[in-house]
C-alpha cells in the first residue's frame, strides 16, 4: 500500500501511538483501544484475539455498543465478511482490509450481519486490522463508523497498516509472556501437589525452585553436623558440588540418609541458549506403588474402609475432585475424609501422607 500520503503531522501521531502502547503486557490490548481512539479518532473499535484457525475470541471494545459485540459472538459472526476465517484468501496477507477491498457499500447494505445489527446503530463503514505474528494471525481490530460520517480513506489504511505492525510486535510479546506466566503457574501448582521431590537449580547451583515433597526429602538426606539456610541448600552442597563430574552427565542414583532410608535421585539438564537449568527428581525408593496399594489396608488397621479406600486413590495421585468422581461422593466428603487419615496418622500434607505409609509399609515388612 503506498504511504506517500501521510503527512509529517501524521507520522508524529504515529509516533506518539507507538509511544503510548510500551505498557505492561495485561495492558496492552486496552491501551491500544485508547490510543486508536484519543490520538486517531477512531472511536468505534474492538481489538479481538485469533486462535490458530483465525476465529475470534476474547473481545475488548471501546465505544462500541455491547448488544453488537453479544449479537457478533453468538451468532453474526458467520455472516461478517470481515471475519478472518471468512477473507478472501487474497487478503489475509493485508494488515488493514476496506469494505470496498471485499464488496460494494450496495452489497454490503444486504448483508444479514448489517441488516439485522449494525443498521440499527447505522454503522455503515468499517475496517479491519489483522495483528500478525511470524505471518499467523493472533488478533484484529474492526473500526466502525455510521452513515452521519465519512467513509474510512486510504490515508486511513495508510495509517493503520503502519500501525499494524507495531502492535502486532506488542501483542506477539504480550501473549508470549502470559504463556511463560501460565506455564510458570501450572508447573508451581502440579510441582506444589507432587509426591515426587522437584527442584531446579542452574549451572552456578542457585535454587530457582523446589517443592514441599523435595523440602521434606531434603530435610532427610541433609548432614545434620552442617548448618545450611534450608534443606534443599543442605542436598546440593552434600550431593551435588562435591560430585560435578559425575551428576554433569546426568545422575541416575540411590542414596541413604542418616536414618538408612534410601531415596532414589534423577537429575535431567536442560540448555536454553547460554542458560543451563538442572530438574531434580528426588522421591523415596520404595515409595509405595500400584501393586502395593491392594494389600494397603493391612498396614493401616487405624482407619475405616472408607478412609483406607480414599488413601488407595491418595497415594495413587488423585485429585480430590477425581476421589470424589471415582468413589461417587462430594468433595466435601473427600476432604472430610482425608483431614480424619490425617489426624489418624499425624500428618499435615499428603507428602507427608505418602512417607508414612512407607515408613509403615516397611514396618509391616520387616516384622
Amino acid at each position: 500500500m503506498n504511504k506517500q500520503g501521510l503527512n509529517r503531522y501524521e507520522y508524529s501521531k504515529i509516533l506518539k501511538f507507538i509511544d503510548s502502547i510500551l505498557v505492561p503486557p495485561e495492558k496492552i490490548r486496552e491501551q491500544v483501544l485508547f490510543s486508536l481512539a484519543n490520538i486517531f479518532g477512531y472511536n468505534l473499535c474492538t481489538f479481538w484475539l485469533a486462535d490458530s484457525k483465525k476465529r475470534l475470541f476474547s473481545p475488548m471494545t471501546f465505544s462500541v455498543h455491547p448488544s453488537i459485540m453479544d449479537a457478533y459472538e453468538n451468532k453474526y459472526y458467520s455472516y461478517d465478511p470481515f471475519y478472518p476465517p471468512n477473507l478472501p484468501k487474497r487478503l489475509i496477507n493485508n494488515n488493514a482490509i476496506h469494505l470496498q477491498d471485499i464488496t460494494d457499500e450496495e452489497a454490503y447494505k444486504e448483508n444479514k450481519y448489517y441488516k439485522d445489527i449494525l443498521s440499527t446503530y447505522k454503522y455503515l463503514y468499517k475496517t479491519i486490522v489483522l495483528y500478525k505474528n511470524q505471518g499467523k494471525v493472533i488478533g484484529c481490530s474492526s473500526l466502525l463508523r455510521s452513515t452521519n460520517s465519512k467513509n474510512f480513506n486510504h490515508n486511513d489504511l495508510n495509517i493503520l497498516d503502519t500501525l499494524a505492525k507495531f502492535i502486532s510486535r506488542a501483542l506477539a510479546n504480550a501473549l508470549l509472556q502470559k504463556d511463560i506466566n501460565y506455564q510458570n503457574r501450572f508447573f508451581q501448582c502440579l510441582g506444589n501437589h507432587s509426591a515426587v521431590g522437584l527442584i531446579v537449580f542452574d549451572k552456578y547451583f542457585k535454587i530457582h525452585y523446589y517443592n514441599p515433597a523435595a523440602l521434606e526429602f531434603c530435610a532427610h538426606l541433609t548432614p545434620s553436623n552442617k548448618k545450611f539456610l534450608n534443606p534443599i541448600e543442605g542436598f546440593i552442597n552434600a550431593f551435588l558440588i562435591g560430585n560435578k563430574d559425575t551428576w554433569k552427565l546426568g545422575m541416575n542414583a540411590t542414596i541413604s540418609s542418616a536414618s538408612l532410608n534410601k531415596f532414589f535421585i534423577q537429575i535431567v539438564l536442560n540448555v536454553e541458549h547460554d542458560n543451563q537449568y538442572y530438574l531434580v527428581y528426588i522421591y523415596p525408593k520404595n515409595l509405595p506403588n500400584e501393586k502395593n496399594n491392594k494389600n494397603r489396608v493391612n498396614y493401616v488397621p487405624k482407619l475405616t474402609p472408607r478412609e483406607q479406600e480414599i488413601l488407595d486413590l491418595v497415594i495413587k495421585g488423585l485429585s480430590n475432585q477425581e476421589i470424589a468422581n471415582e468413589l461417587f461422593i462430594t468433595v466435601a466428603t473427600t476432604k472430610s475424609h482425608i483431614q480424619n487419615i490425617f489426624k489418624k496418622l499425624d500428618v499435615t500434607n499428603r507428602t507427608s501422607l505418602c512417607y508414612k505409609i512407607n515408613s509403615i509399609a516397611q514396618e509391616n515388612f520387616l516384622a
